[in-house]
């Protein structure tokens, strides 16, 4: 927009050399004009970001990830010299040119109108900056769009599972069955349960599953969990029932599998599916239930097969379920309970 708008003030610069302005005078003006402008600019986008990056961060689909932006700018020097520079650069290659342009004018043909106004370079400069400012602006009104359509599929995304009142916390060093016992003494926490990963976060690792039915293994996204998983996230068993700590066979050689899983795995279906022998990997376990389908991987997807297995030494996670409305009050208890007890088991 500068260097769009420089190019008809021509007979300002002329004027003003009439009237006894130096070349550097006019360069100097042009670039102080040029960084006031950028400086401004700075300003308004600091106050914009302390204003709607709260907001942005409190959306639903950035509050469930682990990335958030920080809005401590003014306490970070580092980044604070990284604006102020870029701002600072910014104002000077936008004024620089401009500024040596249009300081070269003569006063007398400028004033008699018979400047560089006849030139075809001033008006192609003038018509190739305007089209590509709004050749850009197409660009990220697009791209704006685009990631609003996506953050509102993923929003809308029916998962197969709970995903309101999830709190997963990564396990680390803790010990999962003391802090299992700690966090459910709180009086906002419905359930808690224990898995190796969390669903519907993107490609996950999964393990070769095959069966008598089909001739090559398929490649199923699999779950480690403990007897309280399913109730917690809220999925659904259409046949059979869930691991029982009451059976000690449960942790070695039960399966629980999804309806996509049943299908490729060629079982019939989910009731017949029962009782049958399927190798994970290369050990044999026999199919306890059936689960509804969920999103296990992406949200692109909903129809990857998934299994469940009952096995403690991978819980990396304890998925706590909260009652409405008490996560902010629940968070610090959380976090103060998760740091006293990684402190002492590391």
């Amino acid at each position: 927009l500068t260097i769009s708008r420089s190019v008809k003030r021509g007979k300002e610069v002329g004027v003003r050399k009439v009237l006894g302005a130096e070349r550097t005078s006019v360069v100097k003006q042009f670039i102080t004009e040029s960084l006031l402008t950028t400086c401004i600019a700075l300003v308004g986008a600091f106050l914009m970001l302390k204003l709607l990056v709260p907001e942005f961060n409190s959306l639903y689909i950035i509050s469930q990830s682990s990335t958030q932006i920080e809005t401590n700018v003014e306490t970070n020097i580092t980044i604070l010299i990284v604006f102020l520079g870029f701002s600072i650069l910014m104002g000077f290659l936008a004024g620089i040119y401009p500024s040596l342009y249009l300081s070269k004018y003569k006063p007398a043909s400028v004033l008699k109108g018979i400047s560089d106004k006849g030139k075809a370079s001033s008006g192609l400069l003038r018509k190739t900056v305007i089209v590509f400012q709004f050749s850009f602006t197409i660009i990220f009104i697009i791209s704006a769009i685009f990631l609003y359509r996506q953050f509102e599929f993923m929003a809308n995304t029916i998962y197969g599972f709970d995903d309101e009142h999830i709190i997963n916390v990564a396990l680390q060093d803790v010990p999962y069955e003391r802090f299992q016992q700690i966090i459910s003494m709180y009086p906002n926490v419905n359930n808690v349960a224990a898995s190796s990963k969390i669903p519907a976060l993107g490609s996950i690792s999964g393990m070769w599953v095959s069966s008598d039915s089909i001739p090559d293994r398929i490649r199923a996204n699999s779950f480690e969990v403990d007897e309280h998983y399913l109730d917690v996230m809220n999925i659904p068993l259409a046949a059979g029932r869930n691991f029982n700590p009451q059976f000690g066979s449960d942790r070695f050689n039960a399966v629980i599998l999804n309806k996509n899983a049943v299908k490729d795995l060629n079982l019939a279906s989910p009731e017949e599916a029962l009782g049958a022998l399927v190798k994970v990997e290369d050990t044999s376990y026999e199919v306890i239930g059936v689960t509804e389908n969920f999103i296990s991987s992406s949200p692109l997807q909903n129809d990857d097969p998934a299994i469940f297995l009952n096995n403690p030494d991978h819980f990396y996670y304890a998925v706590i379920k909260t009652t409405p409305g008490s996560t902010g009050t629940f968070l610090p208890f959380l976090k103060e309970q998760w740091y006293d007890m990684g402190s002492q088991y590391s």
